[in-house]
């Protein structure tokens, strides 16, 4: 009896304590997970509604490489405006904007300058016209009005009238057609002078007419720049929108083959990276 007792308490230990440590260790065990748990609750607490969804991935997965869009519009219309602004706007590099902007800068200096040369030279064969041209009255003796009075011609039936103030009409039409050769001062000379084909020639309405032509020349040339000037604009707004498109294909990865590296979120606390293979066909 006294052995069975002595038995009995020799094993005892060696059930009973193994299971308490068992029951300990899973019990600490416990605590752990629900104290990893209750730290990821709190975690996620601190954020809102809308921070929690983004958190857990709700709306999609989270690039690691983010990039600003840009777009092809604005990109046209800014260089459409200013040449160079566009391409500043969609990132190239700082020469384009500046070659387009030059380009431009330069067209319209060309254009002021032909453009003041030309106003010059308008004024300088008006003030000619002034001097050496004469509408005159019926009575004014050597005047164009003169003429028609002696040679009893009515204004009205002839082929042109002139305006009547002294317009820029006015100015073309005293040089360009011979009704108003009358005008000129070299015209009531006692020696007239005349063509081959017995045309009359009048050295102060050549004089002139040469004048006039290098004026609207000059113009010419303004206008010119002016539409080379438009044409830079375009080209310029046409390659801001292209290299706006190559920015965003280039910075998203959406070309025929791509590498995209992402975070997958899986809750509030977790995430995963992950590697996208994609290719276009």
């Amino acid at each position: 009896m006294r052995k069975a007792i002595l038995l009995a308490l020799a094993i005892f230990p060696m059930i009973y304590l193994p299971s308490m440590a068992i029951n300990l260790e899973s019990g600490r065990f416990a605590r752990e997970i629900s104290s990893i748990q209750n730290s990821g609750l709190n975690y996620a607490g601190s954020y809102t509604a809308d921070e929690q969804k983004e958190k857990a991935g709700v709306g999609g997965d989270k690039s690691i490489y983010k990039y600003e869009y840009k777009s092809p519009k604005k990109a046209f219309l800014y260089s459409l405006i200013i040449p160079g602004w566009g391409q500043k706007y969609a990132g190239s590099k700082i020469f384009k904007p500046i070659v387009f902007l030059a380009a431009d800068i330069g067209l319209w200096s060309f254009y002021f300058k032909y453009h003041g040369d030309g106003n010059k030279k308008t004024d300088e064969s008006q003030d000619f016209a002034n001097t050496y041209w004469r509408e005159g009255t019926n009575t004014t003796d050597s005047t164009y009005r003169y003429w028609l009075q002696v040679h009893d011609k009515n204004e009205d039936s002839l082929t042109h009238q002139l305006p009547d103030s002294k317009t820029q009409q006015y100015y073309e039409m005293i040089g360009k057609y011979d009704q108003f050769r009358s005008g000129w001062v070299d015209y009531w000379g006692d020696t007239l002078k005349y063509d081959s084909a017995g045309k009359y020639v009048s050295p102060l309405r050549d004089k002139y007419n040469g004048i006039r032509g290098e004026a609207n020349d000059l113009l010419n040339k303004a206008k010119t720049f002016i539409v080379i000037s438009m044409v830079n604009h375009l080209l310029s707004a046409i390659d801001a929108a292209v290299a706006a498109n190559r920015h965003n294909r280039n910075q998203s990865g959406d070309n025929w083959l791509s590498v995209r590296t992402e975070m997958k979120y899986y809750s509030a606390t977790e995430q995963m990276p992950i590697v996208r293979l994609a290719c276009r066909f």
